[in-house]
């Protein structure tokens, strides 16, 4: 309960940050999902057919969950530690802006390609491969990122203005905020890996 009343009174006084970082997010999606549209025949075959054999993959239960498991949560947790890592670095502002971007840009893409290749059926399996996991993941970066930005946004703060910065209560902070994402990636991957596919399984017999 203290924790999740601290995250509303973080979101409080960073409303106005958080609200820019949401805008961002519906507009990372929005951008991705439309881009399967642009993308020339050859690319597009090439996406569809990577899709195809990840889902007779998944029908045929010949997922490594093993290693699905080790890279979704190689990449979830070293893309959590490069945003907390940029956010001491004041020059890290614009890189963080833009691995958030990308991200989000990456689920619209995912969701674009699926809803493109396999119509009507395809909304229910781009939620199936996205839900929960996708969302929250990106809602914990946009929390961490909150805290990024906030973090340099006060280092220049410090610097410009010559205030005196408790750099260790900061940090004990950021820290914090670290291990609770670090929990929240590790949780969306055991997700990704071992419930999605599960649900992708049940729409499945409905592709042609």
């Amino acid at each position: 309960m203290k924790l999740l009343d601290k995250l509303k009174n973080k979101l409080k006084i960073n409303k106005r940050l958080f609200l820019f970082l949401i805008v961002l997010l519906l507009i990372g999606i929005t951008f991705g999902s439309i881009f399967i549209t642009i993308l020339e025949e050859n690319d597009r075959t090439l996406v569809y057919n990577s899709l195809k054999d990840f889902f007779e993959n998944i029908k045929g239960q010949k997922l490594d969950y093993f290693s699905s498991l080790k890279n979704s949560m190689l990449i979830n947790l070293l893309t959590i530690f490069i945003i907390w890592l940029l956010g001491i670095s004041v020059i890290g502002i614009p890189i963080l802006i833009i691995i958030f971007f990308s991200k989000a840009f990456t689920i619209g893409f995912i969701i674009g390609s699926i809803i493109a290749k396999y119509g009507m059926v395809g909304c229910l399996l781009s939620i199936a491969y996205t839900f929960p996991h996708a969302f929250i993941f990106l809602l914990a970066l946009a929390y961490l990122l909150m805290y990024s930005l906030s973090f340099s946004f006060k280092i220049i703060e410090a610097i410009t203005k010559k205030k005196n910065l408790d750099f260790k209560i900061l940090m004990n902070q950021y820290s914090k905020i670290l291990f609770f994402t670090f929990t929240v990636g590790v949780i969306c991957s055991l997700l990704e890996v071992f419930v999605s596919p599960n649900f992708i399984n049940i729409i499945l017999p409905f592709v042609k």
